[in-house]
């Protein structure tokens, strides 16, 4: 269409165009960035043209803050800059969140422990009690297993001890699905995270709006289940909504379904 329209092969715009469209496929796939050699290769191939027109358009693209560039051990990776934003969000955000004084820490957590088992009628096992104690010691913490690991008894138990001790603890998961089957498992109600930060049109606006304004969540303990399936853009918008002291407790496992969007647990950012 271009060429027809008179548009040399070479134009800078349809380069830029090109640039960012494969930066947005690979995001399509999961991944939140891509390899230079790689990015440069792959446009090659999809315009014909040359590395050099293909690495000028890059360094316009970075003089304009459109895409960003990353030096690592590994090489130097291209991001979308909105893709950079969010993932530098997620992990400020997340080192603040860890850093932030434990003002939710529960005293004589081995009693509150005992309470539970005697209560609930179970014996918890050394895991689950390891798994337990590390979110009252940490402000952030990652909880995984497969089913039937007693990931649903230390959710309950998590619960059960904070609440007796006066904290809000909030239940959410990605899609109607998990949230409702949360809810059954814990007899407490979860909602899904769109409901939760009050996010009417993310699906519609895509990923592109990082800005797009967020309901703070309230809450001492924020409990979200199937992490797998949350992509960075919606991690950011999570990460946002919470208050520096809130308990974040991300719950998952390796073989639920991954996110569709950037960032997919089972995705390497390494190539398009």
């Amino acid at each position: 269409m271009a060429m027809n329209l008179g548009i040399a092969i070479d134009n800078g715009q349809r380069i830029a165009s090109g640039i960012k469209y494969s930066l947005v496929l690979a995001g399509n796939n999961g991944n939140s960035c891509v390899l230079y050699e790689n990015l440069v290769k792959f446009v090659s191939d999809l315009l014909n043209v040359n590395k050099d027109n293909i690495e000028e358009e890059i360094i316009n693209l970075k003089a304009k803050e459109e895409i960003y560039l990353e030096e690592r051990e590994d090489g130097e990776w291209v991001y979308l800059s909105y893709f950079y934003i969010a993932e530098k969000n997620i992990a400020e955000k997340l080192i603040a969140l860890d850093k932030t004084k434990n003002i939710k820490e529960i005293k004589n957590f081995k009693v509150e422990l005992e309470k539970v088992e005697s209560k609930q009628d179970i014996i918890l096992s050394e895991e689950q009690k390891e798994a337990i104690n590390a979110v009252n010691s940490n402000n952030v913490c990652i909880i995984t297993g497969g089913p039937g690991t007693g990931k649903t008894t230390i959710i309950k138990s998590i619960i059960e001890i904070f609440e007796a001790k006066k904290k809000k603890v909030v239940l959410c998961a990605p899609t109607g699905r998990a949230a409702k089957r949360m809810q059954e498992q814990t007899g407490k109600e979860a909602a899904t995270i769109h409901r939760l930060l009050e996010i009417k049109k993310l699906e519609e606006e895509g990923f592109l709006n990082i800005d797009y304004p967020i309901t703070p969540v309230d809450a001492d303990v924020l409990i979200i289940d199937e992490m797998s399936m949350v992509d960075m853009f919606l991690m950011n918008h999570i990460l946002k909504a919470i208050y520096l002291g809130t308990k974040l407790v991300l719950v998952g496992d390796i073989n639920q379904l991954p996110s569709v969007g950037p960032r997919n647990s089972s995705s390497r950012h390494n190539r398009i």
